[in-house]
């Protein structure tokens, strides 16, 4: 995923940009927007094999089956 641009202030640096409190929900909506373009993007140029749901669900169960079993291991 892209990072969302950053303001440059004077020299070159990241510059802090205040967002009013009356707008909170701004930021997650900029998120919301960049995620959209990208998943649309995907869906346009697709990379790697088809899968169905239940695979993708199969899929993401395994892995964290497997982050648990790391987990547990270093910890204890």
């Amino acid at each position: 995923m892209s990072r969302p641009h950053s303001p440059t202030g004077e020299h070159g640096k990241s510059a802090a940009v205040p967002i009013p409190t009356s707008e909170p929900e701004e930021p997650q909506r900029l998120r919301d927007e960049a995620d959209i373009a990208e998943a649309q993007a995907r869906e346009a140029a697709p990379s790697g094999a088809a899968m169905s749901h239940d695979e993708f669900m199969a899929q993401l169960e395994k892995e964290d089956r497997r982050e648990e079993t790391a987990t547990s291991a270093v910890g204890g």
